[in-house]
């Protein structure tokens, strides 16, 4: 029986599978391959993009090549929606004294976004990039309807400089965005094309192939000029205060004449 005993632990132990054959066996890898490729694959290209988005307008933009015209057509959209931030936080909040003497704009979330929501593409997202350069404060990260309306929104100040391609990132520009649209597309475009709204100047039906969308309103590429000057202007290169449209000069040159975002926009020419 010992003779038998002894047997079968040197056949056992001749059939015992060694510590490699048990990891191939069993699938079991070495902590530094734990992952599959497919699975590394997408985590860097996951930690490319949001490191691609956290770079500036500049990364890659050659002197004089259409990726430099494209970037800093973005910046200028982005100073545009700041711009028109500023002017509705003005009409409609409330001055109260701040520390200086100097006043100050506050208004509520949900005021604003009740008042003016239709002319942001992303309301939320342009506060957090405006505040990211200063122009507005507030307490916590992104604002939600409903959740945040009794934030109250600090107007810091009430004009900015144009932006070069070093003032903004990708990932503020898409912040900007409605729901990772191309800048400049008019809020609810798509909506509007395949209703034939009509236009905001002459009231007659826009088709696709005349379409120009701006502040959620409708126009003919021919009737989508400045109020001022008449020059034809394009989703990505107007100006709007109270509910008018300019090219940029005249936007610039109407702020002059009033003081501030709120005044010097009323009398039409």
């Amino acid at each position: 029986q010992q003779r038998q005993q002894q047997q079968r632990q040197q056949q056992q132990q001749q059939h015992a599978p060694t510590p490699s054959s048990l990891s191939t066996s069993t699938g079991a890898t070495t902590p530094a391959s734990s992952s599959s490729p497919s699975r590394l694959g997408r985590q860097r290209a996951t930690s490319r993009t949001a490191s691609m988005r956290d770079r500036k307008l500049s990364y890659g933009a050659k002197r004089g090549s259409v990726r430099e015209k494209r970037a800093l057509a973005a910046a200028r959209w982005v100073d545009k929606e700041v711009r028109k931030l500023i002017t509705a936080v003005q009409e409609h909040g409330s001055v109260r004294p701040a520390p200086g003497g100097v006043k100050q704009y506050v208004v509520t979330f949900g005021d604003l976004f009740s008042k003016t929501d239709h002319l942001f593409e992303a309301l939320a997202g342009t506060l957090k990039t405006a505040r990211t350069h200063k122009v507005v404060s507030y307490p916590g990260e992104v604002l939600f309807q409903g959740a945040h309306d009794h934030v109250e929104i600090v107007l810091l100040k009430t004009e900015i400089q144009d932006s070069t391609l070093e003032s903004y990132t990708y990932r503020q520009v898409r912040r900007c965005s409605f729901r990772g649209t191309k800048k400049g597309k008019g809020f609810g475009q798509a909506t509007q094309q395949l209703a034939n709204s009509k236009c905001h100047i002459c009231t007659k039906t826009v088709y696709p192939a005349e379409y120009v969308g701006a502040a959620d309103k409708a126009f003919h590429k021919t009737c989508f000029r400045c109020r001022d000057c008449k020059r034809l202007l394009t989703a990505t290169t107007y100006c709007c205060a109270n509910e008018e449209f300019f090219c940029q000069a005249h936007y610039t040159q109407n702020f002059k004449a009033g003081g501030d975002y709120t005044k010097g926009f009323g009398a039409k020419h």
